[in-house]
């Protein structure tokens, strides 16, 4: 069968290309690439298209719409033609990321396979993933007060700004290392876990507070064995799940003010 992936420039953000009739499917590794140009020049959207794929399915008889291999090829693929786009345009276009919160597509090759996933159940995924906004009147509320933090404030500012995970993360992080300042290491876990346990028990496990230093090392360094790689979807996705839980341990530290 095949499994279709696609992404789309993200919002209000316009990709024109010079010729449309250049932009031909293209071979990127085992992916076939499609491009869909509008009338206008600008790119609707770019399919990675995976073929001759098995049809595996579930315990349940479900048909399973991809894999971790196709999901890690595909999310490689889909950074390189986003990072392709920006350097030669200028424009921070797509977020390959966004492939990872809709299940891809599949299609029969064959009758055989046509019968098959025609009859059969599938098993995907699909995650909504945004901001919620709540509009409310703006109030002076603290604006005296709080300036004294206001580097802090401009680092969880920046990280709501951000669509990236990863420089989320790290933005994340900078408001814990600015209220803990000349603390490192297991000292600042600890600093931090000491202050934090008293709103919310759950800072009080060493192994938790310890997981946040940890990756954040993991996306700065490199030289890391278990580095997060832009175009490792295995570590984008453990970065993912953990920008909402040192989100709240940020917001903790800027309500209490230390």
């Amino acid at each position: 069968m095949q499994v279709r992936f696609r992404f789309n420039p993200t919002m209000n953000k316009k990709i024109e290309v010079e010729n449309p009739l250049m932009f031909k499917p293209i071979q990127l590794e085992d992916a076939e690439i499609v491009w869909d140009i509008d009338i206008n020049k600008k790119i609707k959207d770019i399919t990675i298209v995976f073929k001759g794929v098995d049809i595996i399915k579930d315990s349940s008889g479900a048909i399973l719409t991809t894999n971790r291999e196709l999901d890690e090829k595909a999310f490689k693929i889909a950074a390189y033609i986003s990072n392709k786009i920006f350097l030669g345009t200028g424009i921070d276009g797509f977020n390959p990321e966004n492939i990872l919160y809709n299940s891809p597509s599949i299609f029969p090759e064959n009758e055989k396979e046509k019968e098959i996933i025609e009859k059969g159940r599938k098993q995907g995924f699909n995650i909504v993933k945004g901001t919620v906004t709540i509009v409310k009147p703006f109030e002076l509320e603290g604006l005296e007060e709080d300036i004294k933090h206001s580097k802090a404030i401009a680092f969880y500012a920046e990280a709501r700004r951000t669509e990236g995970s990863i420089q989320k993360y790290e933005l994340l992080y900078k408001v814990i290392e600015y209220f803990f300042p000349n603390k490192t290491g297991e000292a600042l876990d600890k600093a931090v876990s000491d202050y934090c346990k008293q709103y919310d028990p759950t800072y009080g496990d060493k192994k938790f507070m310890e997981s946040f230093r940890k990756l954040r090392n993991r996306c700065i360094h490199p030289d890391n064995k278990h580095h997060v790689n832009l175009e490792d979807l295995a570590s984008i996705r453990e970065v993912i799940d953990m920008v909402p839980k040192i989100e709240n341990l940020v917001e903790l530290l800027l309500k209490n003010h230390l």
